[in-house]
């Protein structure tokens, strides 16, 4: 019998305000063998380290996160797939049905859509403080909670091959899991140890920033490829966005990727940062027609089961198509 929704609120609200600040992520104490139906339930290891056991296959799921809940989707879930975060509509174009719950900003999950969706399993980001906050609050609902990490293909194939284990969907791991990593490998087989130096830059409408080679879509996809980044080795980069140092850094490639809903503002606060520099021109990669704005839903979003074609585009930047 499911839990009146008053109930669940309240045990909510309670388990909050007991948790106070987001408490320190902590290893979950895998379930005792009696207690688990091995027939109806899988345990695995989200990317916290945690010991999670959910329903296998779970029947009302909520993502927190729109990607993640384009990855359950290719893992087959549709049909299960209770709630989502609003960018699964905005930024995914999920063709999610009239009773899929819109639990707002991933930044920001609508604590109250959540419960009301009476889900029996949660994918969230590990990246996300909000996400994080919810973890105790979950576990006094009853509700298992899986954290993931997604910003290269390696982890994206990781995730799939868990949700595919959920689903029980081993042909869709192979559809847009194993047959992808084909594509991958391909253009990774291009590379020529040339290993050109390249520079990556996010702008958005109030900022812009270089990326190093760690923990976004781009950057881990260059380095992937063989290119050398040179805010690893010039963090000052990361900090401090000089023109100065670019100059005397000089890479071969200059990639940009545009953050927010905004394009035009995004390229006016690069222009403002960088490219309005009569100096800028000077550079060899911007001389030789090597400076490359790059698709969002590729490069900035996780692209899921298109890293095949992204890969494909970023090698024939780097090597030629």
């Amino acid at each position: 019998m499911k839990r009146p929704l008053c109930l669940l609120a309240a045990l909510l609200l309670a388990a909050l305000c007991a948790c106070g600040a987001a408490p320190a992520p902590a290893e979950s104490p895998a379930p005792a063998a009696s207690a688990v139906n091995p027939a109806t339930t899988l345990t695995f290891t989200d990317d916290l380290g945690r010991e999670v056991t959910a329903p296998a296959p779970p029947q009302r799921v909520a993502a927190l996160l729109g990607s993640y809940a384009d990855v359950w989707c290719l893992a087959g879930g549709q049909g299960t797939l209770a709630a989502a975060a609003h960018d699964a509509w905005t930024d995914f174009a999920l063709a999610l049905g009239d009773g899929v719950a819109d639990l707002g900003g991933l930044l920001e999950p609508n604590l109250e859509a959540l419960i009301a969706a009476e889900p029996d399993f949660v994918i969230a980001s590990s990246n996300t403080a909000a996400h994080l906050e919810l973890q105790g609050a979950l576990a006094e609902l009853g509700i298992p909670v899986a954290y993931f990490d997604v910003n290269s293909f390696a982890d994206y194939l990781a995730m799939l091959q868990t949700c595919t284990m959920l689903t029980g969907r081993d042909d869709l791991y192979q559809q847009n899991g194993l047959d992808v990593q084909a594509q991958v490998d391909d253009a990774k087989a291009r590379a020529d140890g040339s290993a050109p130096t390249v520079l990556v830059l996010r702008a958005a409408g109030s900022s812009c920033k270089v990326k190093n080679s760690r923990g976004t879509v781009l950057g881990e996809l260059l380095a992937d490829l063989g290119a050398v980044n040179i805010a690893d080795s010039d963090t000052q980069l990361l900090e401090d966005l000089s023109l100065e140092r670019i100059l005397a850094d000089d890479p071969d490639c200059i990639f940009v990727v545009y953050q927010g809903d905004d394009e035009a503002a995004a390229q006016r606060t690069l222009q403002a940062a960088l490219t309005a520099n009569p100096a800028w021109n000077t550079l060899t990669a911007v001389q030789q027609g090597r400076f490359y704005v790059m698709d969002k839903q590729l490069f900035h979003l996780k692209p899921n089961a298109r890293w095949g074609e992204a890969y494909r585009q970023a090698a024939d930047l780097l090597y030629g198509g």
